[in-house]
């Protein structure tokens, strides 16, 4: 049997008030990983549990801590044990489940641990034999309401597209159970959540399989089904061919009976001599790496490789090989082979994060992708693998002159690798470097001519050349024409301006003359008033409907310098007098006056009326849109 690799989370607090804070998640938390690494009760071995708790207990530190459990640390003959106690809430517009940590904002799900992309892009391609991940939920939010089955029902937290994902990867469950909601409270014993309380006096001892005297999943689900009311009674999902064994004890070993469990002290202090391990305080975080972590540093700042960065971004001295070249001749056999087992040590060390990079990479996870790759750059700087990966990934978060360096790097190292050079290629072409990248992707296709992808890239960058030069050619013709059409329009606008003045003109002209000229024949002021007033509304019905609303207020302008006039003379006392004593001295005037008033006003009113109409029309029929 492989180890046995634990991660244990509790949080009680929460910076999103809509999670309620919990009494006993972080007591369950600690107690179950002291549980599980004390000589009396799982034989665990400390290094390989991780106890995370309160503030330290982020969405992003607990998620990079499952990534690296199942997918890096764990190897094909290891049990994966994940217990989290927090609460649990379902995505209303997507009703997916997620857990809760310290950071989770309830309206933005994605800020907490989808459990989809877990059993999806993780269990899957973990290397252990056997995945438990144990969830001691509190049901918080409006998501549950219109999914539940019964009070307590934790299905809607999975969905049926993760347990779809379940049958078809055995030895990958879920033991859920309800910790409360709104239809009840969180219970506890002896100061534990009523859930953890039993289910550690299930492993030492009521929940012993019979048959073989080992703790399993199945024997201890069995036990707390008897013991649990409907409330913390855990459902089981997924398959297991065989037993997972939780707590395996050695052949005739008398295996503790719950007699022998004292439950007189707080905190489950189990207080009998042969099976006490609550005072015996394991430390607040346990590293799953041989590298127990600090109370004052978050996991996310360890290296589970047992060679820790220094903060700098230097390599830390476990990290550089102190057999090098000029020394290796002076050592002895022992200390050469030494030197040699650390290398290849290193080289695995290497492989099995860039293995973890890459599929953080498919998983579009890039950020942790490009951690994990920088991390295999500091133990092999020379891995050309690791330096094309870091290219890629930089490329894909779009930083491109970052990603043309490494690239150029990794081909210094492999000038004869096709595929730096066909990286490259595409990186100058997103830089815009066509010429170069076309170059590059000749070189690539020189040394690989049977690469489809290869002459696709070309091709692509020939389209991206020629595109280019028909720009360059359009770009002059295009600007000499929008210079044209603006010196048209400035001319058309001008034009536009001085017909509608030689219209008003003609107007007056001809009452004027009809006034104080009556020797005249009437046909030449009646003549040149019907001009003026031809040219104002064709003008302004023309000008709307060709050049727009800019012409309407052109029109509105002389519009209103018409009724302008019209009002001086009408509504302001000296000039209106002015006239009426005109008129009481000269009779004849009248007439005259009356019809260059008339004319005023239909010039005022008529053109604009014409000018908003043509530009409605010009607007549905689109000419505007047509000449330009």
């Amino acid at each position: 049997m492989g180890r046995r690799l634990g991660l244990v989370v509790g949080v009680n607090h929460y910076q999103d008030n809509t999670f309620q804070p919990l009494q006993f998640a972080e007591n369950d938390a600690r107690v179950f990983a002291q549980w599980l690494t004390n000589s009396r009760g799982g034989k665990w071995a400390p290094t390989d549990v991780q106890y995370v708790h309160g503030v330290n207990a982020t969405r992003d530190s607990v998620e990079s801590l499952v990534l690296q459990l199942c997918l890096t640390v764990a190897q094909p003959t290891d049990l994966v044990l994940i217990y989290i106690a927090s609460h649990a809430f379902i995505d209303e517009r997507s009703g997916d489940g997620y857990l809760a940590l310290t950071d989770t904002t309830y309206r933005d799900a994605k800020t907490g641990l989808h459990l989809l992309s877990i059993a999806q892009q993780v269990m899957p391609w973990s290397r252990a034999a056997q995945i438990v991940f144990m969830l001691d939920s509190f049901q918080t939010g409006q998501g549950w309401s219109t999914r539940r089955t019964s009070p307590y029902d934790v299905f809607p937290l999975l969905g049926p597209s993760l347990m779809g994902g379940l049958q078809q990867h055995p030895n990958r469950v879920f033991l859920c159970s309800c910790r409360g909601n709104e239809f009840g409270a969180e219970a506890s014993e002896r100061g534990l959540g009523l859930f953890m309380h039993r289910m550690v006096v299930g492993m030492s001892g009521p929940g012993i399989d019979a048959t073989t005297g080992n703790i399993t999943m199945q024997s201890l689900y069995t036990y707390l089904v008897s013991k649990l009311g409907k409330q913390q009674r855990p459902q089981i999902f997924g398959q297991a061919p065989t037993s997972i064994v939780l707590v395996s004890e050695p052949q005739g070993q008398q295996i503790p009976q719950t007699s022998s469990i004292n439950t007189s002290q707080p905190v489950a202090a189990y207080a009998s001599a042969n099976t006490q391990f609550a005072r015996q305080e394991a430390p607040m975080q346990y590293s799953p790496y041989n590298a127990p972590l600090s109370r004052q540093e978050s996991p996310m700042l360890q290296n589970p490789y047992n060679a820790p960065l220094s903060r700098q971004g230097q390599e830390s001295p476990m990290l550089q090989n102190p057999y090098n070249a000029s020394t290796t001749a002076m050592q002895s056999p022992f200390e050469q082979a030494r030197a040699a087992d650390l290398e290849m040590q290193q080289q695995q060390q290497s492989k099995q994060l860039l293995d973890q990079a890459s599929q953080l990479f498919q998983m579009r996870n890039t950020a942790e992708a490009l951690q994990f790759t920088n991390q295999a750059l500091h133990i092999a700087p020379d891995n050309n693998a690791a330096l094309i990966l870091k290219g890629q990934i930089l490329g894909t978060m779009g930083q491109f002159p970052e990603a043309l360096a490494i690239i150029g790097q990794a081909r210094q190292r492999d000038p004869k690798s096709p595929l730096v050079w066909s990286m490259g290629a595409v990186l100058l072409t997103n830089l815009g470097r066509h010429e170069e990248a076309l170059t590059a992707i000749e070189r690539s296709l020189e040394l690989d001519a049977s690469n489809p992808e290869s002459y696709a890239i070309k091709t692509n960058i020939m389209a991206s050349i020629a595109s280019t030069q028909q720009k360059n050619r359009t770009l002059p013709k295009n600007a000499l024409i929008a210079s044209e059409k603006k010196r048209n329009w400035s001319i058309s606008f001008l034009v536009d301006v001085l017909f509608q003045f030689v219209a008003l003109l003609f107007g007056f002209t001809g009452g004027i003359i009809a006034t104080f000229l009556p020797t005249l024949p009437i046909v030449l002021p009646l003549l040149l008033e019907s001009i003026g007033l031809a040219i104002l509304c064709v003008n302004a019905a023309r000008s709307a409907y060709s050049f727009g609303f800019r012409r309407v207020i052109v029109t509105f302008f002389f519009s209103l310098l018409a009724a302008g006039i019209l009002g001086v003379c009408v509504g302001v006392r000296p000039v209106f007098a002015k006239i009426m004593f005109e008129l009481q001295a000269h009779p004849a005037y009248l007439l005259p006056l009356l019809f260059l008033g008339l004319w005023i006003a239909v010039a005022a009113t008529l053109p604009l009326l014409l000018a908003i109409l043509g530009f409605i029309v010009g607007a549905m029929t689109g000419v505007r849109r047509k000449k330009r």
